[in-house]
């Protein structure tokens, strides 16, 4: 069996009271060796020789006089601080001074140096971004019923004729002059695409009504389409064919004055537009006046607005079902 050399082994007790005792004894004698007691001959501090002394009498300056040594230090000291000055100096001028636009030679300097990149090409000028408009047209959510105006040509004749009476009836109808056209197309534009628009236009007002809907029928509008279009003895030019965007054209003709009555009027494609044309009794600046022709135009209103109340239920009641069919459920529309 193999013992440990390190692992010491006593015969009894008493063995081992006697083995620590002989170890105390030998750790005591080794301490007294490795550390020697201080010998009373020797003192703290080493003796100075006389010559080390005489020496030190003569290298001591007398009076107020620096020795050589101290002032070789001291002019040492102070062209080391001299030459850190004017570091510190030459370090200030070469930084840019801000310009304040106050003309001085040193900020045209920096100024010029900062015309040219490196490469020698003028820095490109950076434009402050155009602000936000805050005027966007708002869009309007609801139907379009304007009334269009003819130019009194009798000075007796009342400016307030039978369009502003219906137009009074009517929530959220306006009345225009027949001169307005950039304007109406501008309002007409902002309409959502689900909302109806309905243009009553009479004399030169109707013929402003059949301008905007030959404008309105282009790709650059979306072909924006017109729901009704009511001309009253309309007068004017090329005025005579209802374009495709237009889906049903009530054209009122006065057969009491010869002078303004402006004919039939044609569907370009009777498969998308529907063209009534109606002869009327009453002279051209009263026509718009009868009780008859304001409650066709009336009734005409109301159905087209119906209809669209309709449609758009239609469209949320199928949106409604095909959410009920995918099983997603709380949409209400």
């Amino acid at each position: 069996m193999r013992v440990d050399q390190q692992i010491n082994r006593y015969k009894s007790r008493e063995d081992y009271l006697a083995k620590k005792k002989l170890g105390a004894q030998n750790l005591d004698t080794v301490k007294d060796r490795a550390i020697p007691k201080k010998s009373e001959n020797i003192t703290d501090k080493a003796d100075i020789s006389a010559e080390a002394k005489e020496k030190a009498k003569l290298s001591k300056p007398s009076g107020n006089t620096p020795a050589s040594g101290a002032s070789t230090t001291a002019s040492t000291a102070t062209s080391a601080a001299s030459s850190t000055s004017s570091k510190v100096t030459t370090a200030l001028k070469n930084i840019p001074l801000p310009r304040t636009g106050g003309g001085g030679d040193e900020v045209n300097a920096v100024e010029k140096s900062e015309d040219k990149k490196v490469d020698g090409t003028a820095p490109r000028e950076l434009k402050k971004p155009e602000p936000i408009s805050t005027d966007l047209p708002k869009v309007i959510n609801g139907p379009g019923i304007y009334f269009i105006k003819d130019m009194s040509l009798n000075p007796f004749h009342a400016d307030s004729g039978g369009l502003e009476k219906m137009a009074e009836n009517i929530p959220t109808a306006k009345v225009f002059s027949w001169d307005h056209k950039d304007e109406i197309i501008d309002i007409v534009k902002r309409h959502n695409t689900n909302q109806p628009i309905l243009l009553i236009g009479h004399g030169l007002g109707g013929d402003t009504a059949v301008e905007i809907a030959n404008e309105l029928n282009d790709i650059e509008h979306g072909f924006r389409k017109i729901d009704l279009l009511v001309t009253l003895d309309s007068i004017g030019m090329n005025n005579d064919i209802i374009p495709q965007n237009v889906t049903q054209n009530l054209n009122i003709i006065s057969d009491g004055d010869w002078f303004f009555n402006d004919g039939p009027n044609i569907a370009r494609k009777t498969d998308r537009t529907t063209v009534v044309n109606e002869l009327r009794s009453e002279p051209h600046n009263i026509i718009d006046d009868h009780p008859d022709v304001q409650f066709q135009i009336f009734d005409k209103i109301n159905i087209v607005l119906g209809d669209a109340v309709a449609q758009r239920n239609v469209e949320k009641n199928r949106i409604r079902q095909l959410f009920r069919e995918h099983g997603i459920q709380g949409v209400h529309r």
